[in-house]
Order: structure tokens, then C-alpha cells, then sequence
């Protein structure tokens, strides 16, 4: 898996555990989503449930989140996922929380890399204010 950016791109070779078909090709995923398509992720999540889905299975419930999830993550995707309603909606269910796995692992490894470069940049600061090669600014005092 490589991150560029905010997208992860990644691949998968799988045999779906129904069809017993490969699933082969690369994704592109987004590493986060916005607050609007996380709200957008969860109305998918419900309509694909239906009117009572408090009731609906747990299976379900795991499926809906993961296709709702990945809707609005993938950015690309090979044509083994499309389709005209929610794509991966057709493939194998071991296929579509692999994706899922591999996209949340794509936002766990981003974060991760975003931290250490925080670090580094407030290490490299800090040096440099230590040094008198940079100026620390004054606190702000708050009224």
C-alpha cells in the first residue's frame, strides 16, 4: 500500500468465499472522509436498510456499513466493482470487508504518518528556537 496525498492505493487478489471467483485489481481510496460524507456514508447506511432497520440482521448491518463506508471512500476502483446501484454491491462478501479492512488500514496508516510528521516539524521548531535560529513568537494572552 502507498499513500499519496490523502489517497492510499492498494490491490487485491482474493477468491470470493460464495462465487469462488478472483477478485483482482487496485483501488484508490480516500484516508479520511469529510464531516458531509461521513453524514452522507450514514444515510447511505440506513436507506440500504430500509424503514425498520433496527430489525435488520447483523450481516446486514456489517454489509451496509461496509458498502456505505466505501462508497464515498474509493475514489477508483477496478470494473469487477461497479455497478449501477452501490458499488461492490454484487461481489462476494469476504471481498467487500477486505476493501473495507484495507481502506480503514489506509486512514490508520495516514494518521499515523501525519502524526510523525507533526513530531518532526515541533522537534525541528523546537531545535531551532533552542539554537536561536528561529524566534519564538510571544504566548497570546487570552481576555
Amino acid at each position: 500500500m502507498r499513500i499519496e496525498d490523502n489517497i492510499a492505493i492498494f490491490s487485491i487478489n482474493i477468491v470470493g468465499s460464495d462465487c469462488h471467483q478472483s477478485f483482482i485489481g487496485t483501488f484508490k481510496v480516500k484516508t479520511y472522509l469529510s464531516p458531509l460524507e461521513i453524514i452522507k456514508a450514514d444515510k447511505l447506511y440506513r436507506e440500504l436498510l430500509g424503514k425498520d432497520f433496527v430489525l435488520a440482521a447483523v450481516n446486514a448491518k456489517d454489509y451496509s456499513f461496509a458498502l456505505s463506508q466505501l462508497q464515498y471512500r474509493i475514489v477508483d476502483a477496478p470494473p469487477f466493482w461497479l455497478n449501477k446501484e452501490v458499488g461492490g454491491g454484487h461481489v462476494d462478501k469476504n471481498v467487500i470487508l477486505d476493501v473495507l479492512e484495507k481502506a480503514i488500514e489506509a486512514q490508520n496508516l495516514y494518521i499515523q504518518q501525519q502524526k510523525e510528521e507533526s513530531e518532526r516539524i515541533e522537534k525541528t521548531l523546537t531545535e531551532g528556537i533552542k539554537k536561536g535560529i528561529i524566534e519564538k513568537e510571544e504566548d497570546v494572552k487570552k481576555e
